[in-house]
């Protein structure tokens, strides 16, 4: 039970943020030249579709837990069980606020990293952190992702693709 009402607030808040995204951030802050003629290559395209996207995601998220509380009270009520609604509001953990917190700071580190190091070096060290601030600690396992995973992104972007991305110090 804890876990539908949970996965309605996060369903919700994913929803509401990305709906802020698509709706005032990509808007007021991507600039789209008046020269693109075509939609699918619009630099706010790719931004737009997946903000969308999430909002769908979370609104079926939502829309599936929902469902579920109410099997789980028809459930209830036909046993002739009460159902415990204490659990309906989420106590704060202090672990996910910090959490939360690393996460966010990640973030705005790797914004400014990319400056220096290029956009290939920051993200394989801004994926090994992720991976350290969500407890994985294999590192058999997490050091070759961090490392394939942006050079494969890299290489298929730059040289696949022609899009350039920012070089670090070492050309790449």
């Amino acid at each position: 039970m804890k876990s539908h009402y949970e996965n309605l607030y996060i369903g919700l808040g994913t929803a509401a943020i990305f709906a802020l995204v698509s709706l005032w951030l990509i808007p007021n802050f991507i600039i789209v030249p008046t020269s693109v003629q075509m939609t699918g290559v619009s630099p706010s395209f790719w931004p737009e579709s997946v903000s969308w996207g999430l909002v769908g995601l979370g609104l079926m998220l939502a829309g599936s837990s929902l469902m579920q509380l109410r099997k789980a009270k028809a459930r209830a009520a036909l046993n002739g069980e009460k159902l415990d609604e204490s659990i309906a509001i989420p106590k704060v953990n202090i672990h996910s606020v910090g959490r939360f917190c690393l996460t966010v700071g990640a973030m705005v580190g790797y914004y400014y990293l990319v400056e220096y190091l290029g956009m290939m070096l920051s993200s394989m060290v801004a994926l090994f952190v992720y991976t350290l601030i969500y407890g994985e600690r294999r590192f058999k396992f997490t050091l070759p992702v961090a490392v394939l995973v942006p050079l494969f992104l890299y290489y298929f972007f730059v040289k696949v693709a022609n899009i350039p991305l920012p070089q670090g110090p070492l050309g790449w």
